[in-house]
């Protein structure tokens, strides 16, 4: 009977928003950085609950790219790599104040083309 409870609530968990799925805000910020421009997006994104208590809440996370130049189409290969992080392939495009975001990282433990959770379209707001 234990065992048939901690199953029951690790599967509610699962159900009620341990998902972590990511709702991108729309609009983006781009920013002058010395030669180069810097790309702010925001998400909301579930939390992963670790207990019952955590169900349903999120965060607010953000990224920050990297980028040569403020207009145009910027190959994933020109964005700046950590040694933490895999290698981009894909585009962002910016077009006036639309920015279009369609990324993938190449996963070398999985062997396997991953899409980025920030890919979509934005509107742009720029920082003077």
């Amino acid at each position: 009977m234990k065992y048939t409870i901690f199953l029951a609530a690790i599967l509610f968990t699962y159900a009620c928003g341990g998902s972590g799925l990511a709702e991108n805000f729309k609009t983006a910020l781009i920013k002058k950085n010395g030669q180069n421009f810097t790309i702010t997006l925001k998400s909301k994104r579930s939390l992963h609950p670790a207990s019952p208590f955590d169900i349903g809440k999120t965060y607010e996370d953000s990224i920050i790219f990297f980028i040569p130049r403020d207009t145009g189409i910027i190959k994933g290969e020109e964005l700046p790599k950590d040694s933490c992080c895999y290698t981009a392939t894909g585009t962002i495009i910016i077009t006036g104040d639309k920015l279009k975001v369609d990324l993938s990282y190449y996963d070398t433990d999985d062997k396997i083309l991953r899409a980025d959770s920030w890919n979509g379209n934005y509107m742009l707001d720029k920082i003077k």
